[in-house]
Parts: structure tokens; sequence; C-alpha cells
């Protein structure tokens, strides 16, 4: 009996130590005593999101979503990263929620073997603050999605391997479900962790709507196509490019590719150590690790004869290839017979351009648009991404790279509200000017005043005269000095910031004065000159501006892309709430 007793007291020890460890109110080692276990590994690519609660085209660019189902709950997440910032988008499925539901996010070293401290991010419901985290929750009939930006250790490039793992917790039943770990005990033990590795951005594109003859010549149907470079060197530092362009219509996607090669070579037996480009496929998008289907490899050497890999083949592909003093010319046609498509659908789709640049039946080079690895004939995941499009309701050619400001871009455009630098060109990553950007916020805010003086260096044709002459007369800006405004010179985001309260203030949105000490945790805090310390304080307070992890960067030039998401915030949140 005394035995019995003890085996007992044992038994009971241990299911409450057992207890405590998984509600993390004592801590966990690397010694638990349950095991950690095999880890996962998953790849993060690379983005950048609009935290808003909604899913965006640059959620779409990712791959499929993760899937996790265990004690009754079922849900899904997917993940990007950006310089110090990890992405999550999750959709939870729960027909009863509560204010405590939560997902939470869990960050490891930068390196796997250290042990930095761990980062912990739990986000609520009912949208609580979390130091480190800005996000959103959306609640929806048969459950809710967390969208979230959290800060990692340090600035990350492409791979880095994180410790990541992700747990969410139903608070009525209690269940809880994590990626990495099945026993939900990461709080205090990085080895509980899965592995993360850091990929690049995927490069996004569009393809237009139109039909060209192949022929090898350029018809005038392909002018109003985006041009895509080869730049992604899998093999070599130089040798044979190609410039890319793509149309679709309701039969094929067509492919015009102008390579700049000098020596031409097909020396080699192999058909792939010929100069020639590759074209890859993947018409569903499926970003998968082998070849589905729908997923397809097709070459073309300079002499157009054609070769195929896994999932492609003669009758798919019409091609036609014309020799010029400088290289030569693909055009190629090649059939939707795996999708429909439609405006709007998305396909993984990449280039490659192979070079023998010596001749010796051997490749010197082979470089393509998005892959920089070399799986491209078995990964499907390494392709880019195209978005079929209807130019007739496009309005910008060249925002589908900046996925995460695409939605905010399209809004105020189809207000009229921005304009293109030329053609459908909006050039999103260019610094926009002092000019435009004051011209953006004055149509934003719908502020115009009559005529008056203007800056010297502002003259009557430049289409923002009339926004920087009302901007003046209602006291918005007072130049530079000398009666000068720099129209054409970058705006820093200091500027920014003063220009855009002054303006709120004058539309008649008058905030009260901020407390200082709410910009006073930056670490750039102290190079903010004098004039902009309180519009500054002013638009973080309101949740109109937000720092980039724990800076504010107000000597940075801001991008047009980054401009058009700050005046969308302004136009939906502050002016019309949606």
């Amino acid at each position: 009996m005394p035995c019995l007793f003890r085996n007992k007291s044992v038994t009971i020890i241990l299911f409450v130590i057992t207890v405590l460890l998984i509600t993390g109110l004592i801590p966990i080692t690397a010694y638990s005593l349950v095991p950690a276990g095999e880890k996962k590994s998953m790849n993060i690519p690379g983005g950048t999101a609009y935290i808003d609660g909604m899913s965006e085209f640059s959620w779409d660019l990712q791959q499929k979503p993760v899937e996790l189902v265990s004690n009754g709950i079922k849900a899904s997440f997917k993940t990007m990263w950006n310089r110090n910032t990890l992405y999550i988008f999750a959709y939870i499925f729960d027909s009863e929620k509560n204010k405590n539901d939560t997902v939470e996010i869990f960050i490891g070293a930068n390196n796997p073997g250290t042990f930095e401290e761990n980062l912990n991010y739990k986000l609520y419901f009912d949208q609580r603050d979390v130091q480190g985290a800005d996000y959103s929750v959306t609640a929806l009939d048969d459950g809710y999605i967390v969208e979230a930006a959290v800060t990692m250790h340090k600035n990350a490039v492409p791979g880095d391997i994180i410790n990541f793992d992700i747990r969410i917790t139903d608070a009525d039943s209690g269940a809880v479900v994590s990626w990495n770990d099945p026993y939900n005990m990461q709080v205090h033990n990085p080895d509980r962790l899965g592995l993360a590795t850091l990929q690049k951005r995927l490069n996004a594109s569009c393809a237009l709507y139109g039909t060209p003859i192949i022929d090898g010549e350029k018809d005038d149907v392909w002018d109003k196509s985006m041009e895509l470079v080869t730049n992604a060197w899998i093999k070599g530092v130089k040798g044979a490019v190609a410039k890319v362009k793509t149309l679709w219509d309701e039969n094929s996607l067509y492919v015009y590719a102008q390579v700049a090669d000098e020596h031409l070579s097909k020396s080699s037996e192999n058909p792939w150590e010929h100069d020639s480009v590759e074209i890859f496929i993947d018409y569903n998008n499926g970003k998968t690790e082998d070849y589905e289907f729908d997923d397809a490899q097709y070459r073309i050497d300079f002499d157009n004869v054609q070769s195929f890999g896994a999932g492609a083949n003669a009758e798919r592909i019409t091609s036609a290839v014309k020799v010029i003093e400088s290289g030569y010319i693909v055009e190629a046609a090649i059939a939707f017979d795996a999708v429909k498509p439609v405006d709007g659908i998305l396909i993984g789709f990449d280039f490659i351009v192979n070079d023998d640049r010596n001749g010796d039946g051997t490749l010197d080079s082979i470089v393509s648009w998005n892959d920089g690895t070399g799986e491209l004939y078995r990964n499907t995941s390494k392709f880019g991404i195209l978005k079929l499009v209807d130019d007739e309701t496009m309005i910008f050619t060249d925002i589908y790279d900046v996925a995460w400001a695409q939605r905010q871009i399209e809004f105020l455009a189809s207000r009229g509200i921005l304009r293109a630098v030329s053609g459908k060109h909006f050039k999103p990553m260019d610094e926009i000017t002092r000019a435009d950007f004051l011209y953006f916020l004055m149509n934003t805010l719908n502020l115009k005043a009559d005529s008056g003086d203007n800056f010297s260096d502002v003259y009557e044709e430049d289409y923002y005269y009339e926004a920087v002459a009302a901007a003046k007369k209602l006291g918005i800006t007072t130049g530079v000095g000398d009666n000068t405004f720099k129209p054409l010179e970058g705006i820093a985001r200091q500027d920014m910031m003063t220009l855009t309260v002054r303006a709120l203030n004058t539309a008649g949105k008058v905030f009260e004065l901020a407390d200082i000490s709410v910009i006073e945790g930056y670490v750039d805090f102290r190079i903010i000159s004098d004039y902009a310390v309180e519009s500054i304080a002013i638009l973080v307070s309101e949740g109109i501006i937000q720092g980039s992890g724990n800076r504010l960067n107000p000597l940075h030039n801001l991008t047009r892309a980054e401009a058009a998401v700050l005046l969308h915030r302004i136009y939906t949140e502050v002016l019309y709430s949606e």
C-alpha cells in the first residue's frame, strides 16, 4: 500500500507540473519534461502588408496558407517579412467569438542555436494594445481574421533563419493549436519554435489583354505592355539578358523577348546548353515545391528549336524567332489549357536566358526574371507572378510590384486624386516630389483657393500650379525661402507631416495638441527639426503616421507608394470613415 500511494503521488505531481507548464505558470527550459520534438520548417517570402484586417494583393502573391486543424480548432495563416517586420494573416474559424480569443506569435533568435530572448506577441480578439505589434481584427460570420505586423529582433536579409511559431487559443473551450509545438509550450523555450527561412520578395507584374501575331515582329499591341527585365543571376554575373513583355487573351499567354546576345552558340549536343530562352508557367499559381499538372517548362533557342521540361509539349506552344544584330527576338503563344483566363487571376511565371558566350558547349551564364536559385525546373514556388489585367479597366501598369500599396493607389486614382508620371506608369518606388505630394494632398482634401501669387519656380504651364498657389494662399506652405518652392525635389517625411497637419487644419480637421512624449520613445526623435515636432506628435497620436519599428525616419524622403498609403488613410479614416 505505501508503494501504491507513492506512485499515485508522483502521478498527481506530474499532472500538476504538466498543467503549470502548459499554462506558462512556471518556466520551461531546455530540460522540460516533454521533449521538444522535431522542428517544422517553412519559407517566408518578402513583402509588405497594409494592416487593416483585409486580404489584399500582397497576400494573394504569397504561397498557399498553412492549415492548422487540431483540438477542435480550424485555422490557416500566411506570413511575409520586410526588414525588421514580420507580417501575419490568420483566418480562424470560430462561430462563437470571445474577446479573449488570441493569436500568439513567437519569434526566437535570428540564427538557430543562439538563444536570444523570445519575442512573444499575444493578439486579442478585442484588439487591446500590444507593444511592438500593429494589428487589426475583422469579425466574420464563421470566424475572424487577424492581420498583424510585429517587430523582429533586427533588420533581416534574405537567407536569414528565424525561430518561429504561431499559437491560437479559443477562450470558450480552452482549446489550443500551434504550427510547430504540439504541446503548446513555446513561451519560455526557443527549442519549441520551428524554423523559418526568410526569402526574397517575389517579382510581380501584369499581363495586359491583347492578341499579337506570332511572327517575330513587334506588333503595335506590344507597345502597351509592361516590360520585365532579367537580372536575377543563377550562374555568372554577366552575359546575355532579355527584356520581356507579356499579353493574354481567351486562348493564350503571349511572350515577347528581345535578347541581347552578341555571340550565338549551340555547340553542345544538349538543348539546355544552347543559347536559348526558357518560359516557366504555373497556371494555378500553386507555388508548389514540385511540378503539378498545370506547370510547364518551355525552351526555345535562337534557331527556333523547341525543347520541353515537365508538363510542356509542342502542341501547346507556337513560337517565332528573329536573329538581329545585337541578339535575337523570341515571340511565343502558349495555350491556356489548365485554367480559364479571366481578368484578375494570378499565374506563376518566370523567364530564363541561357548563354554559351565562349561557344565551347557549356553555359557561361544563366539569368532569370525572378528566381536566383536555379530550381525553376522542379520548384514552382520560385516563379514570379503575373496578374492578368483587362487594360480597359486598368489605371496603372506598374503597381503590381508594390502589392502592399496597390489597393490604395487604385482607390485614390479612381477618384482623380493621383496622376501618372507618364502614360500608365505611376512609378510607385520613386521619391515623390514636393510638388506632387502637395498636388495629391490638396486633391485628397479638396482644398482650393482663388489664384494668387505663386512661387517664382512654379510656372503656369505646370499641372500643379493651381494646387501650389492655393496652398500658398491658404498658408499651408511658405516655401523654402526667397519665394521658391523647389517643386521637383524630394520631400522629407518631416516636411510631409508638417504640410499634412496644416492642410488638415485648413480643411476643418483640427486636432488637439499632442503630448510630445508620444514620439520621445523613437530612437531618432532628437533629429526632428523643431518646426516639425508638434505636427509629427499629432499624426502619431492620431494613428495617421506609424513609425518603422522604433524609428520615424524624419529626414528620409517619401516614395510615391508611401504617399498614396498615407493619403488613403487620411481619406478613409479621417475624412470619410469606411
